[in-house]
């Protein structure tokens, strides 16, 4: 089964099941009609069965999902409609309410689903109802009826004023057919003569194995079906060469019209508890005819170990289970015996005996216990990068890693090659390392079991507790072994728990689909025209969040439990309902349970500084980044998450990480400090010479560099606990013409350079009094400001009259100028420890104040006019940072670390769209990769990964 497939036939199903739920109940049953059956003209895929048509009041959870969507507000429209005239009219209402129908749904011409209902008219009183329903949902003052006749039925049909067909109905043989399609009209009229599906083997099995009938069915045909799915499909195929050097042609059409062979009919009964839809229903398929299902027949149904070893950002994933292996194998060779493509198969799979010098079939089916799972991870803006997982549950561990290395060995000693170079091993921790092998067929699980497993590439495996795991990329095998071994498991994600708490507790195929993380496999897997409609719909579409598929095998049934899980909006909220100022606004902010990451880079211990975009001189096109992990190991990692290198420091790192060209010569370095040392290290984590740089004392802030004349003569300013403050020269050596003698109290914020009307300007702060130096260390200005001074550093404002901004611990607001002049401005009492920045965040050539005090964000303009707050669930703990997103636009990033939340907001408080999403660390936004349409937001999470999310 195709897990896209798998998304569109729920999503086709809930409108359906939606919209039948609107007006009908569910607490009964009824008594099958089935001389309604005879004029389901046999080219209809899909038809419901309702016991009765009653109109309730009740709003309906899933319907009001979709509310934004045109086609919703259509159809809830015209079923209000039809409510409202039925409820009206005693004569309709009791006439038609207690009556079963049949909506048979066909496709023809249109690109949508058009209704054929079928009830019962016997009497002339019946049909003398329904066409006074006819004609109060359609007046003749406004729409013409027509009678014409067609072989020998008089079929009246409905026009507007401007010619457009809207309904055709005609009444014989006891019954009414109706739609707004002429041609299901007169497909129905003809079936009435002809063998229909109550002539169909599989569908008069699957009917009476339905009992007690429930209010509403959905029947399915299976071999129909597909057609509907195929309307919207990308037909092009995408090439690849494989490891024999043919070209693999994945098509998704194809693949779609290849479901035909999965079953013959099913049926379905829908519960809506609240936003969870659950479908529960039978499914024939037959052995005779080759269907796939077939496949299970004599299966038991076995508990799925998928929950427990697979990762928690699993997107997809289809799990095979089986009580009887030797069973499942030999219905699996014949299905596949029968099908088109068996002597390619059997000939690529001698390839691989030959490469391996192994009977590979039985030698794997003889290493197997009894489940087979196919994955994917997060679903990456460009799928081609995604990670795929394949998996197989072992019956003895040690027997299987003793029979992969003689595979290997064979396969080495072929190609004359050591073993060991397929071999390698990965570190999930200083203690921890797993084996891993590269494996020579790649293609195998597609070749082996086919579809889904062909969407899976087994490139590099090893051995995780009872499971051989293979992945498409090293990087991907490496991340999933970092999971593992943190017990970070789909079984803890919230997505899956509930649509787990709908599902059987054992199955034998069982498939998961987290819908938000396809939506990247929009683009490839369907159409031009739907996929742009799905894009416009993005944030509808993940309202569904989670789907579930179980199909538990029976003697020719087979029964089946779909779960839909839908956005119940109990998000985390806080809402501040408390305003400052005249145009203050209120915030509210909603988390994000699941939010999807391009890659994710397993650091491994928690990080402790912001991650840093870094230049490339190699490849500028290309950024890289850096960040610092608790354990004090600086990393550097490439915009794809491979981690370069990592290097152990001496402690943290409290300056920025800077990039200067040491050697003039094009080739960039990175400066850093800690509380004792200077660092300048290359692109490749080695120091230059001379470096590090032990400090005279230990660091009270860190360094600062400063290229006055952009000529890369540096020079290098820091702090230090003996209240002085050290200049550096490019080499390391402190400067015998820096003449400060050393401040009253500690200076606790990084050394600053401003050039202010061609002038330069070293300003720096102790406790109590802020030093307006030259490039000597000498006075410039002095001002007689003097108060406890706050931690936050100090503000430039450069237009007009160009001054420095300056807070109390209490948040008083001192702007001072280059002449020592200073003012005070009291916006509000704020505690010892908040954030204060000051920045132009609209371009107006003013600054807006940014306060963070506690758990409240509050933002004004210059004059202290409140423009919003933003209250958060816990304490902020690092400083607001700034994000340019225009020329006159800018943005405001805040961190909750406990709740593992970040945030993004406009001058007007409104969140960048998608936000908040997960993270517990200063963010840094920009591009990884400097011709891509998209922003990066790189992040650390609380368990110690690297987050790379794409902005919309």
């Amino acid at each position: 089964m195709k897990g896209k497939l798998i998304v569109v036939i729920v999503l086709v199903l809930a409108i359906i099941v939606a919209a039948v739920f609107y007006f009908t109940k569910t607490e009964n049953t009824f008594f099958r009609e089935t001389s309604l059956y005879k004029a389901i003209p046999v080219s209809v895929p899909v038809f419901i069965e309702a016991g009765s048509l009653k109109s309730v009041s009740a709003k309906n959870a899933v319907i009001e999902q979709f509310a934004g969507l045109k086609r919703t507000g259509e159809i809830t429209g015209w079923i209000q409609k039809l409510d409202s005239i039925i409820k009206g009219n005693n004569d309709i209402q009791n006439s038609l309410r207690s009556e079963p129908f049949i909506a048979a749904l066909g496709f023809l011409d249109e690109q949508n689903l058009t209704p054929l209902i079928i009830q019962k008219a016997e009497s002339n009183s019946r049909q003398r109802t329904l066409e006074n329903l006819a004609r109060a949902l359609y007046p003749e003052s406004k729409y013409t009826y027509t009678k014409i006749d067609y072989t020998g039925y008089r079929i009246t049909t409905v026009t507007s004023a401007n010619n457009v067909n809207v309904l055709n109905y005609c009444f014989t043989s006891g019954l009414v057919m109706a739609s707004t399609n002429l041609v299901l009209v007169q497909q129905a009229l003809l079936q009435l003569t002809e063998p229909g599906i109550l002539n169909n083997t599989g569908f008069i099995k699957l009917n009476e194995s339905v009992e007690p009938l429930p209010e509403v069915s959905i029947y399915l045909n299976q071999k129909l079906f597909p057609d509907i799915i195929a309307e919207w499909v990308n037909s092009t195929s995408i090439e690849a060469i494989n490891e024999f050097g043919g070209i693999d042609r994945r098509n998704h059409y194809r693949s779609i019209q290849g479901f035909k062979r999965y079953a013959d009919w099913s049926q379905l009964a829908a519960t809506i508890n609240n936003y969870d839809l659950v479908l529960k229903g039978k499914t024939v398929a037959s052995d005779s005819l080759n269907h796939f299902l077939a496949v299970f027949y004599g299966q038991l149904p076995v508990r799925s170990q998928a929950e427990n070893v697979l990762p928690g950002n699993t997107s997809f994933f289809t799990s095979y289970t089986f009580s009887n292996k030797r069973l499942f194998f030999e219905r699996i060779e014949n299905y596949n015996a029968l099908g088109n493509a068996y002597y390619k198969r059997e000939d690529l799979i001698k390839k691989i005996e030959l490469g391996l010098e192994i009977n590979f079939k039985n030698k794997f089916q003889s290493l197997l216990k009894n489940e087979l799972i196919v994955a994917n991870t997060n679903i990456p803006p460009n799928p081609d990068n995604r990670t795929t997982l394949f998996l197989l549950e072992m019956n003895n561990k040690s027997k299987a890693e003793k029979q992969l290395d003689t595979m290997l060995m064979n396969y080495a000693q072929k190609k004359e090659i050591p073993v060991e170079d397929l071999k390698n091993t990965i570190w999930v921790n200083d203690n921890t390392g797993f084996t891993i092998f590269e494996f020579p067929f790649p293609s195998f699980p597609g070749i082996w079991l086919g579809k889904p497993f062909s969407g899976s590439q087994a490139k590099f495996g090893g051995f995780y507790k009872d499971f051989l795991v293979f992945s498409n990329t090293e990087v991907g095998l490496r991340d999933y072994l970092i999971d593992m071994h943190e017990n970070n498991t789909l079984s803890k994600n919230s997505y899956y728990q509930r649509v787990k708490s709908n599902a059987e507790s054992k199955s034998n195929i069982s498939t998961y689909v987290n819908i938000g993380r396809n939506l990247n496999l929009t683009n490839e897997f369907f159409n031009g025209e739907t996929a742009k409609k799905i894009n416009k719909n993005k944030a509808l579409a993940k309202k569904i969040l989670a789907v579930n598929w179980q199909v538990n095998s029976g003697k020719e049934i087979f029964s089946n439990t779909i779960s839909v899980s839908f956005d119940d909006g109990k998000a985390d909220v806080e809402e501040n309902t408390e305003s400052k100022g005249n145009l203050a606004t209120t915030g509210k902010v909603e988390t994000t349970g699941d939010s999807q990451t391009t890659w994710q880079c397993k650091i491994g211990n928690p990080l402790i500084t912001k991650p840093v975009f870094t230049v490339n001189h190699l490849d500028k096109e290309n950024l890289e980044i850096m960040v610092q992990d608790k354990s004090d190991k600086l990393h550097q990692i490439s915009n794809d998450g491979t981690i370069r290198w990592s290097i152990e420091v001496d402690g943290p790192v409290m300056s920025g990480i800077f990039q200067i060209d040491y050697l003039a010569n094009g080739k960039l370095q990175y400066l850093f400090s800690t509380k004792n040392k200077l660092y300048i290290v290359d692109r490749n984590g080695v120091n230059l010479e001379g470096f590090p740089v032990v400090f005279p004392a230990e660091a009270t802030a860190g360094v600062s560099v400063f290229d006055y004349d952009n000529n890369r003569i540096y020079r290098y300013f820091v702090p230090c606990n003996d209240k002085k403050i050290y200049a550096y020269d490019k080499e390391g050596k402190i400067m015998t013409g820096w003449v400060f003698e050393g401040a009253k109290s500690q200076v606790t914020t990084p050394v600053q350079h401003f050039r202010v009307k061609g002038k330069d300007y070293i300003v720096f702060k102790d406790r109590n009094q802020v030093y307006i130096q030259n490039r000597k260390g000498e006075p410039a200005a002095k001002t007689a400001a003097e108060f406890e001074n706050s931690l936050n550093p100090i503000y430039l404002v450069s237009s007009g009259n160009p001054k420095m901004l300056a807070t109390s611990t209490k948040g008083i607001i001192y702007s001072i100028g280059f002449d020592g002049n200073f003012e005070e401005k009291k916006i509000a009492k704020f505690d010892d420890g908040h954030f204060f920045r000051a920045e132009d965040l609209n371009g107006d050539n003013s600054p807006e104040f940014i306060f963070i005090d506690g758990k409240e964000l509050i933002v004004t303009d210059e004059s202290g006019t409140v423009l919003f707050t933003q209250k958060f669930a816990n304490t902020i703990q690092h400083q607001p940072n700034i994000y340019r997103f225009g020329p006159k636009q800018k943005k405001i990033g805040i961190v909750d670390s406990k709740a593992n939340r970040i945030y993004l907001f406009d001058i007007a408080g409104q969140p960048h769209p998608g936000f908040p999403l997960q993270g517990a660390t200063e963010f840094s936004i920009g591009k990884t990769t400097q011709s891509a349409k998209n922003l990066n937001l790189i992040v650390g999470s609380k368990g110690g990964s690297l987050y790379n999310y794409v902005l919309d």
